[in-house]
């Protein structure tokens, strides 16, 4: 019987996207996303929020696509598979964590939303700061 690692997740980059090579040569982009969730407590004690960081790369060409359309703060949907990465430091010490290795990735705002987000302290084009 096979097994499934099919991982689905949607939130926001919490920087740019960071293009690196590999030591093969191969290029990637490592972005890393928040992902809140919301409820209202049981107990009377209001609304909750919870927020997850979560690490993933993405390779070759998705990777270079990743970089290019996305910047901090864009909304977006990543879909592959979760990885467990596992390293020796340099005292010996086993250490890991868990991403996402990119297999696609979903734009969650149109080209027009995109443009039309004016970032705090920035200038629009009439010259005034934007509040």
């Amino acid at each position: 019987m096979s097994s499934l690692n099919q991982v689905v997740m949607s939130g926001r980059l919490t920087k740019d996207p960071a293009v690196a090579t590999a030591r093969n040569g191969n290029e990637y982009t490592t972005v890393r996303i928040a992902c809140s969730r919301e409820w209202n407590d049981k107990n009377g004690g209001g609304k909750q929020e919870e927020t997850c960081f979560i690490n993933a790369k993405a390779w070759d060409k998705t990777g270079k696509n990743l970089a290019k359309f996305f910047k901090k703060g864009s909304p977006i949907i990543l879909q592959g598979r979760l990885r467990l990465a596992e390293w020796k430091d340099e005292d010996g010490k086993n250490n890991s964590f868990h991403e996402i290795t990119v297999e696609n990735f979903f734009f969650m705002e149109t080209k027009k939303d995109a443009e039309s987000t004016v970032e705090v302290g920035s200038t629009d084009s009439s010259g005034f700061d934007a509040v």
